[in-house]
């Protein structure tokens, strides 16, 4: 993944796209006796820290496109579902920033992830499988080229955007798919396992819409003790810039105490809730404090990174659980503006 972040800083395209294949026979699938049958599957843009012009075009624009190209050549596609489970909830893909689509999304990209179906062996069907990928990829493409221009414009409006802080006073640093009351339901094509008949079915466990549970105010900064070696690293790994302070400078400042740290549910998987609070001041940063200014293209992330208590940040990791120590002082510092002496 550092890899293609690296290509991706060195050119910054304004479009992406992520190619996978997805399995067609999970085991809760096979008990319930279906096989998935959901043809071509691609996802947009899901974090809702980035902006809904972006996600919208994708969702409204280009998806339909690319569907109606391929049903011509009789293809099937739909939006990308992720459920393991027929009796589990589906929902689109994730909103995390670490996949091979948010990741660059989150620099207000218009990044995809396609899912072509996969077959019950390696090479079962491989050369339709092959075919339904390269059209889909093909209609994507043309779609690109024939709007170029404007995505082009909408793509470095946003990033500009960004680098500001326009329309993004606050940023979302926990969420989850919940039900849509006005589209409760979800039909897929599925193959019945008695008898390889296709059918469609429609389930009711639908969860489409994303919803932010916290959201933060986006400080003009942070502030990073030298010690903490692993977070810095982290930082420039992706690209962001991290400047080492030269001399002492006043604030206001957040610190966050550590109330509690529990075990929690979200998009399917366990997360850890994390409980803060918070005690603003004017106080002094050390020199030697590394420094982080939002005001950088990687703003959305790496505030999403830096805050305790988000479901997509450093100290969810194992190798940070030292960060989140109960009735411990995080050692990272909001930095909401810097006051002169």
């Amino acid at each position: 993944m550092l890899g293609l972040h690296d290509v991706f800083h060195k050119y910054m395209p304004e479009v992406t796209l992520d190619v996978h294949e997805y399995g067609v026979r999970d085991a809760a699938w096979i008990a319930a006796g279906y096989q998935k049958n959901f043809g071509v599957q691609m996802g947009a843009v899901s974090n809702p820290n980035v902006s809904m012009e972006i996600r919208g075009y994708a969702w409204n624009r280009v998806l339909p496109y690319i569907e109606t190209e391929l049903e011509i050549i009789n293809i099937r596609f739909r939006r990308y579902l992720v459920v393991d489970d027929p009796a589990k909830r589906f929902r689109f893909s994730t909103t995390a920033i670490n996949d091979g689509r948010n990741s660059m999304g989150i620099y207000s990209t218009f990044s995809f992830i396609q899912e072509g179906q996969n077959g019950i062996t390696i090479t079962e069907n491989i050369h339709e499988r092959t075919r339904r990928q390269l059209e889909s990829i093909k209609a994507f493409l043309s779609y690109f080229a024939q709007n170029a221009t404007e995505v082009k414009h909408i793509v470095q409006e946003k990033r500009e955007e960004l680098t500001q802080g326009k329309e993004q006073l606050r940023v979302h640093i926990n969420m989850d798919y919940v039900k849509d009351p006005a589209n409760p339901t979800v039909t897929v094509p599925v193959i019945l396992i008695k008898n390889g008949q296709e059918t469609e079915k429609t389930f009711n466990n639908f969860y489409p819409l994303v919803e932010s549970t916290v959201s933060v105010v986006r400080p003009q900064g942070y502030a990073i003790p030298p010690e903490q070696t692993m977070i810095i690293d982290v930082l420039k790994k992706h690209h962001i810039d991290v400047q080492v302070s030269e001399k002492s400078a006043q604030g206001l400042l957040e610190l966050y105490t550590i109330d509690s740290v529990t075990r929690t549910g979200i998009e399917d998987k366990e997360m850890l809730s994390v409980e803060v609070s918070k005690k603003s001041s004017i106080s002094r940063i050390p020199a030697g404090y590394h420094i982080v200014w939002c005001s950088q293209l990687q703003a959305a992330q790496l505030i999403t990174m830096l805050e305790p208590h988000s479901i997509w940040g450093l100290a969810q990791q194992p190798e940070f659980k030292s960060l989140l120590k109960t009735a411990s002082i995080y050692p990272v510092i909001r930095i909401m503006r810097i006051v002169e002496d």
